[in-house]
């Protein structure tokens, strides 16, 4: 691998990408598990990883750590997907990350997006949880936390506090459709004890740290 990424940088030094160029945009993306070319500070790192000449050689890096890389021209980000499990989010997370998606695919259907990318009301967002779980409406701080880890874990991005709702404006990432698959789908409804279908995405996909499995810890 040593060798390939030598090879790599010799053979494109006229592009002034250098070794660490490289082992720069590896390491970020393995930290944030999508990077996208409008993030911040991401746009250099998109470029990199998104180039022809260097695909091959990211897809064989992160293979070899039994991850899946690949790259979203419409929508301009990349990512990695693990083949291996890994820990598990908590119960109310799953819940909001499972209503999340299904939110997303309404909008998507109704043409309500802007690059792939959809704003549902905070409002509905509460509304849902409570009649697909059965269960109360959290506390404000438990929603907060939810949803702040599932930005970490670049599926939504959080805006500005909406005073009506004191929730941040949620907009939702195409990157959902990567994580969320038919036997999480699955998994949560038999935990809300529902029936009927809801959307699903990507087969077997999981995130690269503290998703996928579910924990009954809120």
């Amino acid at each position: 691998m040593l060798k390939e990424l030598g090879h790599l940088v010799d053979k494109y030094e006229s592009r002034k990408i250098s070794e660490d160029d490289l082992i720069g945009a590896a390491a970020e993306l393995r930290a944030k598990q999508f990077i996208w070319q409008s993030g911040h500070g991401q746009g250099r790192y998109y470029e990199i990883l998104r180039h022809q000449d260097f695909r091959e050689y990211f897809e064989n890096l992160f293979g070899a750590f039994g991850d899946t890389f690949f790259v979203d021209e419409q929508y301009a980000y990349c990512g990695i997907i693990p083949k291996k499990s890994t820990p598990a989010l908590k119960l109310n997370e799953s819940f909001f990350l499972l209503i999340l998606a299904k939110l997303h695919d309404g909008e998507l259907r109704k043409g309500c997006c802007d690059e792939g990318r959809t704003s549902p009301s905070e409002d509905l967002l509460l509304d849902e949880y409570e009649r697909l779980t059965g269960r109360i409406k959290p506390k404000s701080s438990d929603t907060h936390e939810a949803l702040a880890r599932l930005a970490k874990y670049g599926v939504i991005e959080l805006g500005p506090k909406n005073t009506e709702t004191d929730m941040r404006q949620i907009t939702i990432l195409p990157s959902i459709m990567k994580v969320v698959s038919q036997s999480y789908i699955e998994e949560m409804l038999d935990l809300c004890g529902v029936d009927g279908e809801v959307t699903s995405y990507d087969e077997d996909v999981e995130f690269s740290s503290g998703g996928g499995e579910v924990s009954e810890n809120e």
